[in-house]
């Protein structure tokens, strides 16, 4: 069996399981709502450097030709 360590030092055991699973549900959700703003962040410097490079490489090319 599984030790089972509480948050909430003054309740029973199936009301302080009750407690942790909420508790650790909300924790959960929170983290999500937070990682998906990162994601988020993140995403929105993928399309500048993609533009960068590809500005970049035709610069290069035009290089190439006029050589």
């Amino acid at each position: 069996m599984v030790d089972f360590v509480c948050l909430f030092s003054k309740c029973s055991n199936c009301s302080c399981i009750v407690k942790d699973s909420r508790l650790y549900k909300e924790l959960n959700t929170q983290t999500i709502k937070r990682l998906d703003k990162l994601h988020e962040y993140l995403g929105s410097w993928d399309n500048p450097n993609r533009s960068r490079l590809r500005k970049i490489e035709v610069l290069k090319e035009a290089a190439r030709v006029s050589k």
